[in-house]
């Protein structure tokens, strides 16, 4: 009855009783079984005789098994059994499998084996009354006898009740004969006649065609004998496919569709009267209906082959005039018909992928041969689409159009069920904001020409002194900041005031303003520090050095430099400022016409409105998917994922920038890993290939990429230069882990590494340590604790547990660090540097880091917000100027910066009016490899899409000439 962990056993009565099978003995199993799930590659038992485990009976004693084996997603009937020793022959196990399989949630199906042993020519299987081929895949065929005692028949488990083999779902009239039952009794066992297709009440669209997307079919590369429904509906023009409609989640995050589903397109069309050729191209295994007869069918083609597979030549002159030739990996056939002029019920069908192959469309069309010659595709309308190249690309750009509209409104509809939700949050998070302490300016440009002022200030007080920028500066930079300025060697930064108080380890300031007697500084250059002085390589400081430090310190330590004038710089022309801002907001140079627009509205609010106007263009997702690409790793491989690489995430973030997702919902989505791997859903950033611990991979990602803790090191060992341990890295990777990880022997250092002496670095952990999910103690001191995380949909959901205590607005630090970030790709440089590590600096501006950190909460952690909040200051309009080396930008003028990859790509084709032409971005042009092994990226419209082409050794057959071209770029 499908209770979990329930089976059936039956007791053998003795010495060859009717349940025991010996050579010359011929059997019959067969079951209806609704399998609910399996364990990936486990093979479960329908039925089976001996291997049970029971006491005093032989591990290894299969007399016959008939299983469901797990193999790329479906479960292949499969049957097994134990020769016995027999003189020189040992005993082996001896398996015989069905190619195809059914689909587990797929309801119920009927299954059977029959075989005569000692004949192994005799096997057949049997899916839902149809044979089906298999092969004898473990021991090979053979006439030895199998094994035969006493022990037990068990239905639904073996090996003693071991989960992997435990059958899951519910199984009724699972039958065991002595005897081969004829090929028309199993037939009759599922009394189920082919479809024929059923057409929607009311009728089909006029003048449309009517698309379904079936899934769950139940049998790999098989039609379904029932009429299946379907999952998604939705309108064509004409009878040309090269993609579907964009599957979602619940959450709106990309899925992806079964492996196979089932592609049904049907429309009431009226062809003229006399003599008609249909031309029908598909690349899976495709058929068309006419009135509910079958007018055509084209099966599946070669699979597999790793790629090794002949190349078949279009033969053009069969083609007839400018007719596109077929497509790699497509098939196709004629059809002649004798029309009537009168209006008939088409449907075409067609099942994409096998299980194991991609569900590739290639070119998938029908088409209608012209008196012409001409081939246009099948449409109840009046629309005309050639099937030729040039056809063939309009049409397809004018879909891709469709499509991005189509699955952008699915998405938003999906995401809108949990808007109340996020509401809450927004709403809570500015309760947080109002809470603290009011800020006593704000504005970029007002809080930056505070700070100018606060630094004239200073200088001006050290007028007359040691200036800090000229005399001590030099000296820390050549004998202290190598291990003291970004590294903190001892837990010690000299690279600030504030950071010198603090000191490091020794729990003592390095400086005492007006006290250099009590300045650790002053003591550990000095000789009297024995072997203990500072630096401790290299010359020590001159004497004339250690006394300016030292005067410096009496003086007060000032940091200020009364030689530092800060100017501001111009704002820039108006056409420079347009080339800024477009390339900073949509990637691309701008364009002639949008120049001359620009350039004609004779407005004050000139520059202001260009903003809002490329805010909200479509092309500012590309731009800034290439950002968040680089900074969360996205590197998808098309050939055989290596190290490290992940899943086509891209597709997720290019989705959630157009959809303007909140930062916020944007970090937990990408937290929670839904959707599909392969489909382009955050799923693919749980991928890190050939990895011992992926998620210890992902959390050092999300902890650069949102908290600005830099964890590289405590991947194997704790930190030497960061506060960073071993433990907190795992235990955030626990958390995505949504369990307990014991630490590999590949993520440790041994400990024969170091020879007997005292290692540099700490080492905590042992391998084979257990690590919890846990919030690091680290962000526990420095970040916030764990009772103070935003509520989490699913409280006992360790990943949702951890997307809210990042996006907490208790967190300072992320709003901060997206801030940072943002701010650094528009103005040069961050108000902290690195931006991905903060333990190393303190905010040049903290009051303005601050104040953009509590508006970018307070508007829903809206990034167009805060973009436009830095594009329409003078700071950001200002003429460029480069900073100073060995100085701290005050931002009186943007950096100078240089045009991204991306940008160059992109403004190149943008510069000459082009659409960027490439092929796509694949090594299985005929859809006939495994989608474990190649995928496709599509064919790129911005630079952001492409990846490595994985074809730098020396092999022509994988040169994708356009493709290379442009990444060589």
């Amino acid at each position: 009855e499908g209770a979990k962990g329930s089976f059936i056993r039956v007791t053998d009565p003795g010495e060859k009783s009717l349940f025991d099978f010996d050579n010359g003995d011929a059997i019959t199993i067969d079951a209806w079984v609704n399998p609910a799930s399996a364990p990936k590659g486990g093979n479960v038992y329908i039925l089976g005789k001996g291997r049970t485990s029971n006491p005093g009976q032989d591990a290894n004693n299969q007399n016959y098994g008939l299983r469901l084996w797990d193999a790329g997603g479906f479960l292949r009937p499969s049957f097994l059994f134990r020769s016995r020793k027999d003189g020189d022959h040992a005993g082996d196990w001896h398996r015989w499998t069905t190619t195809g399989g059914i689909a587990a949630g797929s309801g119920w199906h009927h299954v059977a084996i029959t075989y005569e042993f000692g004949k192994p020519e005799t096997i057949r299987g049997y899916i839902d009354g149809e044979l089906a081929p298999g092969a004898w895949d473990m021991g090979g065929a053979t006439k030895q006898a199998p094994v035969v005692d006493n022990d037990e028949v068990w239905l639904g488990t073996s090996m003693g009740k071991k989960e992997s083999v435990s059958f899951d779902g519910l199984m009724d009239e699972v039958r065991l004969y002595r005897g081969i039952l004829p090929e028309k009794t199993i037939a009759a066992r599922y009394p189920v006649e082919p479809y024929s297709p059923v057409l929607p009440e009311g009728g089909l669209p006029k003048g449309k065609v009517r698309v379904e997307i079936v899934e769950n079919i139940g049998k790999a590369a098989k039609w379904p004998r029932q009429y299946p429904q379907p999952v998604d509906v939705y309108e064509e023009d004409v009878f040309g496919f090269f993609q579907i409609a964009q599957k979602y989640t619940d959450t709106g995050v990309r899925a992806e569709r079964s492996n196979p589903y089932l592609l049904r397109a049907m429309a009431s069309i009226a062809l003229p009267a006399g003599k008609q050729e249909l031309l029908m191209r598909v690349r899976g295994q495709g058929r068309l209906w006419m009135d509910g007869k079958v007018l055509a069918e084209i099966l599946f083609g070669q699979t597999g082959g790793g790629a090794h597979n002949e190349v078949e030549h279009a033969e053009a002159e069969k083609s007839g005039p400018a007719l596109r030739l077929l497509g790699p990996g497509d098939r196709e056939t004629r059809i002649s018909i004798e029309s009537d002029g009168r209006q008939h019920d088409y449907v075409f069908e067609m099942i994409a992928g096998n299980g194991r192959v991609r569900t590739t469309l290639g070119e998938t069309s029908l088409s209608l041969r012209q008196t012409d010659g001409m081939h246009t595709l099948l449409t109840p309308s009046k629309k005309i689409v050639p099937l030729t190249d040039e056809g063939w690309a309009d049409f397809r750009k004018e879909r891709l159009t469709f499509y991005a509209m189509h699955d952008q409104e699915q998405r938003q509809s999906l995401r809108a069920k949990q808007d109340a939700y996020w509401a809450q949050r927004h709403e809570q998070a500015r309760e947080v904001i109002a809470q603290k302490k009011p800020l006593k300016q704000a504005g970029i440009d007002t809080l930056l020409a505070a700070s100018w002022a606060k630094a004239s200030t200073a200088g001006k007080q050290a007028a007359g002194g040691i200036d800090f920028a000229k005399q001590i500066k030099p000296i820390l930079a050549e004998n202290c900041f190598r291990c003291h300025e970004e590294k903190a060697k001892g837990g010690l930064r000299l690279n600030t005031l504030e950071a010198a108080l603090e000191g490091g380890e020794s729990g003592k300031p390095a400086i005492v303003p007006g006290k250099p007697a009590e300045s650790q500084l002053v003591s550990m250059v000095h000789p009297d520090a024995g072997d203990e002085i500072m630096p401790p390589k290299g010359d020590p400081l001159s004497d004339a050095q250690r006394k300016l430090l030292a005067d410096w310190i009496t003086q007060g330590a000032s940091f200020a430099s009364a030689s530092q004038k800060i100017e501001p710089t111009a704002l820039t022309k108006d056409l420079e400022f347009l080339r800024r801002v477009t390339l900073d907001t949509v990637g691309v140079v701008p364009s002639a016409a949008e120049i001359e627009a620009f350039l004609a509205e004779d407005s004050p609010q000139r520059r202001e409105r260009a903003v809002d106007r490329l805010l909200k263009d479509t092309r500012w997702a590309d731009h800034w998917t290439a950002y968040w690409q680089d900074v969360l790793a996205e590197n998808p491989n098309i050939l055989k994922p290596s190290l490290n690489n992940s899943g086509p995430f891209r597709f997720w973030i290019h989705e959630a920038l157009s959809d303007n997702l909140p930062m916020d919902r944007f970090v937990t989505e990408l937290v929670r890993m839904e959707g599909g791997v392969l489909a382009g859903g955050p799923a693919g950033f749980s991928l890190a290939a050939e990895n011992d611990v992926p998620m210890a991979a992902k959390a050092h990602i999300l902890s650069t990429a949102f908290l600005g803790q830099e964890m590289t090191c405590a991947r194997c060992h704790d930190s030497p230069y960061h506060q960073s341990k071993q433990r907190d890295l795992f235990e955030m990777a626990a958390m995505l882990n949504r369990k307990a990880i014991t630490l590999p022997a590949t993520s440790s250092v041994p400990m024969t590494t170091f020879a007997g002496r005292k290692p540099l670095i700490p080492i905590t952990l042992k391998p084979g340590e257990v690590i919890a999910p846990a919030w690091p103690s680290l962000f526990e001191k420095k970040l916030l604790h764990a009772d103070q995380s935003a509520a989490a949909p699913k409280k006992d959901d360790s990943r949702e547990q951890l997307a809210a205590l990042i996006t907490s607005p208790q967190n300072e630090r992320f709003a901060q660090v997206i801030v940072n970030r943002i701010w650094k790709q528009l103005m040069g440089r961050g108000f902290v540097e690195p931006v991905d590590d903060w333990e190393a600096s303190k905010p040049t501006h903290p009051e303005l880091l601050e104040w953009l950190a509590r508006e970018f909460v307070a508007q829903n952690y809206d990034m167009k917000h805060l973009q436009r909040l830095i594009l329409t200051s003078e700071a950001y309009q200002r003429e460029t100027r480069p900073l100073q080396p060995g100085t701290t930008p005050d931002f009186a003028a943007p950096l100078p910066r240089r045009m991204t990859a991306e940008q160059i790509v992109d403004s190149l084709f943008a510069a000459v009016g082009k659409d960027l032409d490439s092929e796509e971005l694949t090594m299985d042009n005929d859809g006939t490899q495994s989608q474990s092994a190649m995928i496709s990226l599509g064919h790129p419209r911005r630079a952001w899409e492409f990846t490595s082409l994985s074809n730098e050794r020396d092999r022509p057959s994988l040169a994708i000439p356009k493709a290379q071209a442009i990444v060589d770029v």
